[in-house]
């Protein structure tokens, strides 16, 4: 009973780090939808410019959530939070990254493996969705990125 508040305390905290509402994600889309038809010839070519790097930046931190659902695997909290902006330094240490591990293991058996699912792009933060399997249940990892790539939320769903 103690680890299951222990996790949906953490939880809690979690949610509180990073992620932007769906709200402000369509108002956001809807304003950024708005443009004059004469910028576009540039919009396109900067467009693509970007493309190329956010391909590459896409990239890196899928390769950065992965590594991180597997250092958690591994036991290597440390290593873990070497990736987190301010916020989460300050919301989540490595101790309590180790107890809601435990926690989860002892909720849904030994971790088996993980697959990376899909990005999405909420305002100016990346989410990375992650299915995690266990040995009796599957969750969603979602690690939220800021724009230097460092971690701004991590959620199980």
């Amino acid at each position: 009973m103690k680890k299951l508040f222990f996790i949906l305390l953490a939880l809690l905290v979690l949610m509180g780090c990073g992620e932007p509402t769906g709200d402000q994600a369509s108002e956001n889309a809807t304003d950024s939808s708005t443009s004059d038809e004469q910028n576009e010839d540039t919009d396109d070519a900067a467009d693509s410019s970007e493309k190329n790097g956010s391909d590459e930046d896409t990239e890196e931190i899928v390769t950065l959530a992965e590594e991180f659902i597997g250092q958690l695997a591994n036991g290597e909290f440390e290593t873990a939070t070497q990736h987190f902006n301010g916020t989460m330094e300050a919301e989540l240490t490595p101790v309590a990254l180790d107890e809601l591990w435990v926690a989860l293991e002892d909720q849904l058996g030994g971790f088996i493996d993980q697959e990376y699912s899909s990005i999405e792009q909420v305002d100016d933060h990346q989410v990375v969705l992650i299915d995690g399997l266990f040995e009796s249940a599957d969750v969603v990892f979602s690690v939220t990125f800021d724009n230097n790539n460092q971690i701004a939320g991590f959620y199980i769903q």
